[in-house]
């Protein structure tokens, strides 16, 4: 456990830095730098924050549950039976075992695959009957690291087939999202995601060019 709130600690310093660096460049109008390699996503930053503070206080409290629904904050246009199979999972239970540590398990009846958006990507979840991990939560960041027996894949469709990684660890704050797949233990994840507003977003775009009949080369 002390090895993982370590890497946590490590990597929200870093994730911190990557946050400020997107932001600045939003201010002056200057392009995020190459090696600050995390997406921006915009309009999940209250949910972000509403799940961290309510996993903080269960964690005050001891133990306690949560819905299911709070974890899939930025993902979007969930299809009608991934709907119906959430309604059948029980909530998410979370019980402290150390001062900033706990565990936490979800049950559903049967392994289900939940499809959608996530930042404007078709994606989809592959979610097995237990959903079984721990946690390292503080007031301003939730890390999660699942137990492989027990973990949720995360991947796309490419012509027709579907392609996937299981999520090792997830290291959530109140500016950044990053996922670390598969056997990654490292301070690098495999995807990040910096929260902004939709104006930051849109400050960061290349301008469209003019001239319609124009085409990149």
């Amino acid at each position: 456990m002390g090895n993982r709130v370590t890497r946590g600690c490590r990597f929200r310093r870093r994730i911190g830095h990557i946050a400020a660096a997107s932001l600045a460049a939003s201010v002056i109008g200057a392009p995020v730098a190459k090696a600050e390699s995390c997406k921006q996503i915009a309009g999940i930053s209250a949910a972000v924050d509403r799940f961290i503070d309510k996993v903080y206080a269960l964690q005050l409290s001891g133990r306690g549950t949560l819905p299911v629904t709070d974890a899939l904050f930025g993902f979007q246009h969930i299809d009608a039976k991934s709907l119906g199979e959430l309604d059948q999972r029980q909530p998410i239970e979370v019980t402290r075992q150390d001062q900033e540590d706990g565990t936490f398990v979800n049950r559903g009846p049967a392994p289900m695959t939940l499809t959608g958006k996530f930042a404007q990507s078709e994606t989809f979840f592959a979610i097995p009957a237990m959903i079984r991990g721990n946690y390292v939560s503080t007031p301003d960041s939730l890390t999660l690291t699942y137990d492989p027996a027990h973990a949720v894949k995360v991947g796309q469709s490419f012509l027709g087939m579907k392609f996937s990684h299981t999520i090792n660890h997830t290291v959530i704050t109140r500016h950044s999202l990053a996922y670390f797949f598969d056997e990654n233990s490292s301070d690098e994840p495999d995807r990040c995601y910096v929260l902004v507003n939709s104006a930051e977003i849109a400050a960061n775009d290349p301008p469209r060019d003019a001239n319609p009949d124009i085409r990149d080369r």
